[in-house]
């Protein structure tokens, strides 16, 4: 029910993200065309009325309304589900204890 979720679109070459909180979607972001086999450097901002999403520098989607997660309810990454198996090659994975400012995010994916 509570969950962020991450995927590459192969029809269309977007990568999404969704991110879900007690069975709702309140975020959903999408890039335009984007390479499968490249490295991209993806960041997921989230906090209270303030969601974003960014690849390689560029911020993709933005929300500034919407609530949050309870505290300690992202507690397991799962890189499959069913028939959905990860695919691919991960250099780092983060999660950061507090939000970072759109500077920040841009210098940490460019």
């Amino acid at each position: 029910a509570n969950r962020i979720v991450l995927r590459f679109h192969s029809e269309s070459n977007n990568i999404l993200t969704q991110i879900i909180i007690n069975g709702s979607s309140v975020f959903i972001g999408q890039t335009a065309t984007q390479t499968q086999t490249n490295f991209n450097k993806i960041a997921i901002r989230w906090s209270l009325n303030n969601f974003s999403f960014w690849v390689n520098g560029v911020k993709y989607s933005e929300s500034l309304s919407g609530g949050t997660f309870a505290d300690n309810t992202l507690n397991n990454l799962i890189l499959s589900a069913s028939s959905n198996a990860f695919a691919g090659k991960i250099k780092s994975f983060q999660i950061l204890k507090n939000a970072l400012t759109n500077a920040e995010i841009i210098n940490l994916t460019t």
